[in-house]
């Protein structure tokens, strides 16, 4: 197993030139989605865990560490199912 970190970076977004409330945005740079499932029983994980590497931007905060085809399974104490999970991480 390769063990690889990649920084995240937060951007601060407004929109339509109001003074509403800013919102942080963590980017990391990468398109997820489900691991197919005959990898995932090829790398003996349990249906519908883990998350596939489709794309990494480049130069984003994920371009040193990761690659397309990688699969994630689990950041810090949580296990990846779903694509929506590394927004909110």
């Amino acid at each position: 197993k390769e063990s690889r970190s990649a920084e995240s970076r937060s951007f601060t977004f407004t929109t339509g030139g109001t003074t509403a409330p800013q919102e942080k945005v963590t980017y990391l740079g990468v398109e997820t989605g489900p691991v197919p499932r005959a990898l995932a029983a090829h790398l003996g994980l349990p249906p519908d865990h883990g998350l596939t590497i489709n794309a990494v931007a480049e130069n984003s905060p994920a371009a040193s560490v990761l690659r397309q085809h990688d699969v994630l399974v689990k950041f810090e104490d949580q296990v990846l199912v779903d694509s929506r999970q590394l927004s909110v991480l």
